[in-house]
């Protein structure tokens, strides 16, 4: 009775192969839905540092109110300067982040500038104690200002410069820019109504700007790639995935 041997069934590997090579076909064949994964994953990360980049800016800017409150209340200059601050943040980081993703090589980029936005945004709190001391000589409204972008505009400029270097590669058609800039305002949108209505009354600012640079530290160890001294921002799959 004819038996047909069960690696002849397999695509790619014969029965007259060697070991290893029948090793390394079967092994190959293993990988393709591993690798599929791995596609999709990569694929989706780009959008998810979008959507947590701007949920996190706007987190900071409703808690930039309650850690002010002590030291310049909560007025309507309050509020009208960390709106001010925060956009000229964001508009500074995008300027900025253009300039360096059109001529910067450093390789893990992107991995060191998240986990400088975490150790800065750890800085709000040991700042916001020291800061209010160095403006008391200062007219009210320029003390409001003042400390406003001392605590808060070297976040939100990171943050932006974040964003745009994970544009760069992504922003190539009509309907990519609008999934992206939706995804942006969106991860802003749920950032307000997390800090307003969760945040806030169960962790407290101080809780919550820790939580924050945890975040962003995770972010930069997963997606900026900082155990690999080889990886750069446009690493193609192949790359990616031979390295892990």
């Amino acid at each position: 009775m004819n038996q047909s041997h069960p690696l002849a069934k397999k695509p790619g590997v014969s029965l007259n192969s060697k070991p290893e090579a029948t090793e390394t076909a079967v092994s190959n064949t293993n990988k393709g839905p591993l690798r599929s994964i791995v596609a999709g994953v990569l694929a989706v990360e780009p959008f998810a540092v979008v959507f947590l980049a701007s949920a996190i800016t706007l987190i900071i800017e409703i808690i930039a109110a309650r850690i002010l409150a002590p030291h310049i209340g909560v007025s309507v200059y309050t509020w009208t300067s960390i709106i001010g601050v925060i956009l000229a943040g964001i508009s500074f980081g995008n300027w900025l982040g253009g300039i360096i993703a059109d001529r910067a090589a450093l390789k893990g980029l992107l991995g060191l500038i998240l986990m400088a936005g975490a150790a800065i945004t750890l800085l709000i709190l040991p700042l916001a104690q020291t800061a209010p001391g160095w403006s008391l000589d200062l007219p009210i409204l320029w003390r409001i200002v003042s400390l406003t972008a001392i605590l808060f505009i070297v976040p939100a400029t990171i943050l932006a410069i974040v964003i745009t270097l994970t544009l760069r590669d992504l922003s190539k058609t009509g309907k990519t820019v609008g999934r992206i800039y939706a995804l942006s305002t969106a991860g802003a949108i749920v950032g307000v109504f997390l800090t307003g209505f969760l945040f806030i009354q169960w962790l407290g600012s101080r809780e919550t700007i820790l939580y924050l640079a945890i975040t962003l530290a995770i972010i930069a160890i997963v997606s900026g790639r900082l155990w690999r001294s080889t990886w750069s921002p446009h690493q193609n799959l192949d790359d990616s995935y031979a390295h892990s």
